[in-house]
């Protein structure tokens, strides 16, 4: 299951890019399902979920700083289902230090909204 709808200055749903990304290195498109209106990555979960129904693992490829949060989420959006990563490898710089700072300050607004918990 790929999710992603558009965001920001996307032309199309990130599903949708992810699924001509996949469909052209080979892999057969009956197997790919989407979810193409999550705009965050708690409605990715939530908006997944029924599409996951009958999935005990669930893997997410995203990168390291957001595992912890996405972990999080899961508990809420996925009860019950075991969540494993794939995540690329990162460069270090400022970039990344943005990132994680960025990660850290949606981390404490979703425990803040009861979003999530730790």
């Amino acid at each position: 299951t790929l999710t992603g709808g558009r965001v920001g200055w996307e032309t199309e749903p990130e599903a949708e890019t992810l699924r001509a990304f996949l469909v052209k290195a080979g892999v057969d498109g009956k197997w790919i399902r989407m979810e193409t209106k999550a705009r965050t990555t708690r409605e990715n979960l939530l908006f997944s979920a029924p599409l996951l129904a009958d999935a005990k693992r669930v893997a997410v490829v995203t990168h390291a700083f957001h595992r912890r949060r996405v972990l999080a989420l899961a508990g809420k959006a996925l009860p019950g289902k075991e969540i494993v990563f794939a995540c690329p490898a990162e460069k270090t710089g400022v970039l990344t230090l943005h990132l994680y700072l960025r990660e850290s300050f949606t981390f404490l607004a979703d425990l803040v909204r009861k979003r999530t918990s730790l």
